[in-house]
């Protein structure tokens, strides 16, 4: 039996911890599993598995400030299984985060933004 065929899991339960692994026969390849499941019951795990990586990899796109116009074009080039990096706004975080500051929270990340420009060589004054 292939790594592909013991299924790990950890969990808690009554303020214990375990870790488990289970010997069971999932396939070693697609014509195994077609076989041993049925293709119906295989294409159905893709669906659901695909359907699922494509909606994490929207929304993370979406909470990274990407519009929807985005997301979708890099949809069409995306095939499932494969990891997509997203580009990282370096404005988003810190745009996001002032905007659940109160006023004295934003007004010290102004400071230190202020700070951070004044000792910054070459950078102009504020």
């Amino acid at each position: 039996m292939s790594s592909n065929n013991v299924v790990k899991f950890s969990m808690q339960t009554n303020g214990s911890k375990y870790n488990h692994a289970i010997k069971y026969n999932l396939g070693n390849n697609l014509e195994e599993a077609v076989q041993l499941f049925g293709a119906e019951v295989v294409h159905k795990l893709f669906m659901h598995k695909a359907a699922q990586e494509c909606r994490t990899l929207a929304k993370r796109m979406l909470a990274s400030g990407k519009t929807m116009e985005e997301v979708m074009k890099t949809l069409k080039g995306w095939k499932p299984g494969e990891v997509k990096r997203l580009e990282k706004d370096p404005y988003s975080k810190l745009l996001a985060n002032y905007d659940k500051a109160d006023t004295t929270t934003r007004e010290a990340m102004i400071d230190r933004l202020k700070e951070f420009i004044s000792s910054t060589t070459g950078a102009p004054k504020l």
